[in-house]
């Protein structure tokens, strides 16, 4: 079941990758959600467990939350559709936590991360005039932010390699989208974040099942 999962998920990851970059968006605001609902629903069907409690149902909600999210922003609103990606990061925060509470010596693992963010918010919410993006980027980025120290914090177990890999691709194209806002649409970015965002949710959907 994998590997066709993988060849299809493929094959969307190269039209996407391709539409994008060499702009035709109205042809990827129907391929991006798709793909993402099949993630979602791979998830979901593939998973050992769907309890709450074990919070493997938490990954198929942050892929669902991610669905709905691409489908605002390609159909209704950029802004609504950020928003809605604050719930994916909140469900991976929490899956995280629940795959490894937190331990004291692990606090220091955020500092650098949040240096990064502060000098990141420094630099890029003053080009920003949107109250929205004023506000909503910092604590976009602190919420991102400690979605990517929970992941970094599983490194022990090789087992969570996916989750590692996905959630630092997640955190850079968040970080693209985000100077694209700030600075307007640049190839560099757009190419960066089409080139990162599909694997990272692919990786994600991979995590806790049973191939």
């Amino acid at each position: 079941m994998q590997k066709i999962y993988f060849t299809i998920a493929s094959i969307f990851y190269v039209l996407i990758f391709w539409l994008r970059v060499f702009d035709f968006p109205e042809a990827a605001k129907f391929c991006i959600p798709a793909f993402v609902l099949m993630l979602a629903v791979y998830s979901f069907i593939n998973a050992k467990d769907r309890s709450l409690k074990q919070g493997s149902l938490l990954l198929t909600l942050a892929l669902a939350f991610a669905f709905f999210a691409d489908t605002v922003i390609n159909f209704i609103s950029v802004q609504m559709g950020v928003m809605i990606f604050f719930a994916t990061h909140i469900c991976l925060v929490i899956y995280y936590f629940k795959k490894k509470p937190l331990e004291s010596k692990e606090l220091l693992y955020i500092v650098p991360l949040l240096a990064i963010t502060i000098m990141f918010c420094m630099a890029v919410v003053p080009h920003t005039t949107d109250k929205l993006y004023i506000y909503g980027i910092p604590a976009y980025m602190i919420l991102l932010t400690v979605m990517l120290w929970r992941a970094v914090c599983l490194f022990n177990d090789k087992d969570n390699v996916k989750i590692i890999l996905g959630s630092a691709l997640f955190y850079l194209t968040d970080i693209s989208v985000i100077m694209m806002l700030a600075y307007g649409d640049s190839t560099a970015l757009n190419v960066e974040a089409w080139a990162m965002y599909p694997p990272a949710l692919f990786l994600l959907s991979l995590v806790g099942g049973k191939d």
